[in-house]
Formats: structure tokens, sequence, C-alpha cells
């Protein structure tokens, strides 16, 4: 469904219908408090319960099989330079082994289009994750430490991308003290990515809408008290589509670089009939930018 936008200029924000809390099944971490958390209204401090409850809700707040975003990254260097890009990202979950692709693949500006990144979810470990560009002309694995590495430009790294896709990361989760977001009760979520995973971060908070399930606020922790990234949302800008909630714009801040990318969803399509050869390896190379 093609989203309308204002005339005006909204503020940017979060898109992210699916948190992952891979490795959260039944395990449990030591907890930290999570950073700048507004105000709680009487009744919310310090409720804790299950991280099913948590999860249950994100995974029924989820496409059946399939989906397809038209999306701009806006992204903004720390004295105000501007580079727009246009790309299409596709997610789907193969009924042979109930694990999801995602497939990035840019269609503008003129000398990233065709470049694409694809996303294996796995049963227990990081997705696997593979890079092209009509520059190199060839397809790479992104392994390791790779993995944070900037994704096009943009202030999402390949890690980030995944994990705001809903794809598996292995890990140990708990609940933390239910909180307020954006003037929205909150459930919250920290997750401690596991050392097999080579994440960049130590741990990883999640902000999730008890009404919607839609994530309204992540922070990603490298060390210490303060959040190295911050992808954040507007509840304002929520949409249902196809029985699922999404929000349409995102913003992603690098607190350390002092740059952000902004993030909209300018079109959402669930449930379509996505065909599994979309996300093959032996394709990623052909150039569908068009």
């Amino acid at each position: 469904m093609r989203i309308p936008r204002p005339i005006a200029p909204l503020p940017a924000t979060l898109l992210a219908f699916a948190l992952v809390l891979s490795g959260s099944w039944a395990s449990r971490a030591d907890s930290e408090a999570p950073a700048s958390v507004d105000a709680v209204p009487a009744g919310v401090v310090g409720v804790v319960g299950s991280v099913d409850e948590v999860l249950d809700c994100v995974k029924l707040n989820a496409p059946t099989e399939s989906s397809e975003q038209l999306v701009e990254f806006s992204a903004f260097d720390r004295i105000g330079g501007k580079r727009v890009s246009r790309a299409k990202i596709l997610g789907k979950r193969f009924e042979s082994d109930s694990l999801r692709r995602v497939l990035l693949r840019f269609t503008k500006p003129l000398e990233v289009r065709g470049s694409a990144f694809l996303a294996i979810e796995q049963d227990t470990g990081s997705p696997d994750m593979f890079l092209y560009t009509p520059e190199i002309r060839k397809t790479k694995r992104v392994t390791g430490q790779g993995g944070g590495g900037k994704l096009f430009g943009t202030d999402f790294s390949y890690e980030d991308f995944a994990r705001w896709q809903g794809l598996n990361q292995p890990g140990a989760s708990e609940r933390l003290p239910d909180a307020v977001e954006a003037g929205k009760p909150v459930w919250v979520v920290q997750t401690r990515p596991a050392a097999e995973a080579e994440s960049s971060y130590d741990r990883v908070v999640f902000f999730v809408d008890r009404e919607t399930c839609v994530t309204l606020k992540t922070e990603s922790y490298e060390r210490g008290d303060e959040p190295r990234k911050i992808l954040t949302a507007d509840p304002g800008q929520l949409l249902e589509e196809g029985g699922v909630w999404f929000a349409t714009e995102l913003l992603m801040r690098d607190l350390r670089d002092e740059t952000h990318t902004q993030v909209v969803i300018e079109d959402v399509e669930v449930d379509r009939g996505l065909k599994d050869s979309v996300f093959s390896l032996s394709k990623l190379d052909r150039n569908r930018g068009r």
C-alpha cells in the first residue's frame, strides 16, 4: 500500500516491525538499567513479566510469509552533508525451514543501483550475510567483525540491519522493568549477544509498544552506560497493513560519530507471494535495480 505523506515534513522516526530476541526463549542474563527512559506512570513502575510475553506479541505482529517495502535513506554527516538513496527491502519466511531471508537492493542513485545485501537467518547462529556491488562485480560474504561495517553509507551496520529486520541473533535476553517511551507504555527487554555472534555490541535494549508490538526504540551499547547507536520511532506514524503494524519513518543516530540516517517507508505490501528464487545467492549479482 502506498503510504500518503503530508506536505510538511514529519520528524524522521522508526520502522521496526520485528524485535530480535534470539536465544531468549529460556535464557536470562544479568541486567543493567536502560538509559534515559521517560517518566513512568503509577502502576507501571517495577512491573516485570516473562520475556516470552514480549516474544509472543512481536511474533504475532509479523507477516505470515513475506513483505515488500519501498524505502528512502537520507544519510547526514556531522557537518550537515546529505546523501539520499532509494532501495527495496524484501523479506520472506521459507516454508522449507521456517527461517527468514531479507534482501536489500538499491535502485538509486546511479552509482549504487543494483548493489545488494542478502541476510539468511540460521537456526542457532548469526545470519549468513552476503554483499554485492556492481563496482567489484562479485558477491562476498560478510563475516565476523565485518558485520559492524557501514551499510552502503548509512548509519546502519550490517548487523544493525539484520537486527532491525527481525532476524535471529544468538544471545541471552531478559525482561527489564516496564517503562514509557514517547508517551506509550512499553515492555523493555535487554539482550546480550553470544560470544560466537562476534557482535559489535555488548548489549542491546528494546522498548516495545504494548498496544501494537512495534519497537519504539532500540539502544545498542558497545561498552559502558552510554549507547553507541539509538533507533527511534514516532508512535504517531504507525500504519496497519495486512494485519501487521509498521512504523513508517525511522531515525538511526550514531552518537559517537555524530551522524544520523533518516529512513522513510513509502510503500508496504504484505504476503503477496514472493518467489523463493528472489532470495537465491546465485542471483544476487544480477542488476535488478531498475
